[in-house]
């Protein structure tokens, strides 16, 4: 099982895609004790958070990564298939090879309930707030 943290990072100032961001929030993950930016899966990557909040819910195909520009295919994303059990929250997809990474179901709601809490939208709005998803094909609806 994977280990999951899930928090809110307000910047000042960041390039990120090549993008400056000022005054923004980008939500910022630990994958077993890293940064996901070192892991090659996550290349190019930025954390969506409409849908990995949405991810917490149900079962489903979620655009929890984007490019920071937000739009999906400018970083070569698509959908993370994001299943539920009674235990455990499991996200799959294909990037750099098939990625499968399951998570504690109790910690996972709780990190997102924490990270929206503890974010302060109102002088640091989310980097990416809306994204373009990316074309729906055969193996992705």
């Amino acid at each position: 099982m994977n280990e999951l943290l899930i928090q809110p990072e307000e910047v000042e100032i960041l390039t990120r895609d090549g993008i400056e961001f000022r005054h923004n929030t980008f939500i910022e993950l630990e994958i077993d004790h890293e940064s996901y930016l070192v892991n090659e899966a996550f290349e190019d990557g930025t954390v969506y958070w409409p849908e990995l909040k949405a991810s917490s819910i149900e079962s489903g195909s979620y655009l929890i990564f984007t490019c920071a520009c937000g739009i999906a295919e400018d970083a070569g994303w698509e959908l993370v298939k994001v299943t539920h059990s009674t235990s455990d929250i499991t996200w799959e997809f294909d990037r750099n090879g098939n990625q499968r990474f399951t998570f504690d179901k109790p910690n996972y709601l709780s990190q997102i309930e924490t990270c929206e809490k503890s974010m302060n939208l109102d002088e640091y709005p989310l980097a990416v707030e809306q994204a373009i998803f990316p074309e729906l094909n055969d193996e992705n609806k």
